[in-house]
């Protein structure tokens, strides 16, 4: 059985490699829109485009709520995959 969880952990933890790359890339992305918009607040606030940067940062945010959703789904699934491993064995055990 731990056999056949070697290729389950190999893409669970290929996963959570690509999943943490795209947080830090979206975090990044994030914290440099937010600042940009802190370094020029008296121009924004001037011409009144407050809104549009609003949404710019709020574009960076959903964007990095999405992978952080992905994460923890692929957290649960590696956290269920021993238990299907046990259902397994026990509908292959019944069949005896």
């Amino acid at each position: 059985m731990m056999v056949l969880l070697l290729p389950i952990n190999y893409c669970i933890s290929r996963g959570f490699s690509r999943i943490q790359k795209k947080i830090m890339a979206t975090t990044d992305k994030r914290i440099h829109t937010t600042n940009e918009v802190f370094q020029n607040i008296r121009i924004i606030k001037f011409f009144a485009w407050e809104e549009r940067f609003a949404q710019v940062v709020s574009e960076s945010r959903t964007a990095e709520l999405r992978a952080l959703r992905d994460r923890y789904i692929l957290w649960a699934v590696a956290g269920l995959s021993p238990y299907s491993i046990h259902l397994f064995d026990r509908s292959t055990n019944s069949r005896l």
